[in-house]
């Protein structure tokens, strides 16, 4: 198989894996007005973007939707930034859908991170998100 086809192979099966985690998500807490995201490695927020438009498509209200996002010092050198540069972008898909929106970032990887890190507040519903 030439180089490229296994690329674009590759990119199919890692854009499946979000759509297919982002319907188990958008499942899961398809009666919940309030959303809490735990993304234990957001690189560059894309895998959330559909995800974002799939709960603003919901019938009736949107959720409210809380985003904690961990990241570590490679995938910022490789972003080209810190993660704020995630949660400015991801702000802007949100605002384009009128939900409301609280972004919370971690700087550290997941290994490090602690559950004092995650601002999970004491009966809210989360959903960890890791691919």
């Amino acid at each position: 198989m030439p180089r490229g086809d296994l690329k674009e192979v590759l990119i199919v099966c890692a854009k499946f894996g979000y759509l297919s985690t982002n319907g188990a998500v958008v499942d899961a807490m398809k009666n919940d007005n309030s959303i809490h995201i735990i993304d234990l490695h957001i690189a560059q927020g894309s895998q959330l973007i559909t995800l974002i438009h799939a709960l603003a498509a919901r019938p009736g209200r949107s959720p409210r939707i809380r985003i904690t996002g961990t990241d570590n010092s490679i995938s910022a050198y490789a972003r080209g930034g810190g993660i704020k540069i995630v949660g400015r972008r991801l702000s802007s898909v949100i605002a384009s859908c009128n939900i409301p929106f609280e972004f919370h970032l971690v700087a550290a990887s997941c290994s490090d991170v602690e559950i004092e890190h995650l601002n999970v507040r004491p009966g809210s519903r989360f959903e960890p998100y890791a691919q």
